[in-house]
């Protein structure tokens, strides 16, 4: 249960708005009230939101990609050194965030499916690795394992 400080009703959780950059992961105000101040802004402001807008397209997608790639290095460089720590992949482009536990689909419908900002907000806990995106397939596919290390295994076994 929350309160809602424009109506002052506590409300259940399920009627607030998702907020990854909030403690709380909720927004403030209830959805209620997010749609009647947001229908009543875009009233009022209507030709300055649509002058705003002309350029956004461009700016904005640019912007926030930049943005994300600069993140996704940093927690690279943080929970891998750069690195799938599987298989020694180095290309940015094919490495990715992976929940040590395996719970990644849960965990995101929780934060909001905004893991680089998250973890950062969160000052890098732990139970985090970087894999490629073919050891973090190949672990969900296996049972957890990723194929390179049951094949490690395997091997180490025969001998």
């Amino acid at each position: 249960m929350k309160i809602c400080p424009k109506c002052k009703i506590m409300l259940p959780l399920h009627l607030f708005h998702k907020d990854s950059a909030k403690k709380d992961s909720l927004r403030s105000y209830c959805k209620q009230c997010c749609s009647k101040t947001q229908k009543q802004y875009h009233i009022n402001n209507y030709d300055q939101i649509r002058e705003r807008r002309k350029g956004w397209p461009s700016r904005t997608t640019e912007h926030t990609r930049k943005k994300r790639q600069e993140l996704k290095k940093e927690l690279i460089e943080h929970y891998g050194n750069g690195k799938c720590i599987c298989c020694g992949e180095t290309e940015m482009m094919f490495l990715t965030i992976d929940h040590v536990n395996g719970e990644g689909c849960k965990h995101l419908k929780q934060i909001g499916y905004n893991l680089y900002f998250w973890l950062k907000r969160n000052n890098y806990p732990k139970g985090f690795q970087v894999l490629c995106f073919n050891c973090n397939r190949g672990k969900y596919l296996n049972g957890g394992i990723c194929p390179h290390k049951s094949a490690a295994l395997i091997a180490k076994g025969k001998r």
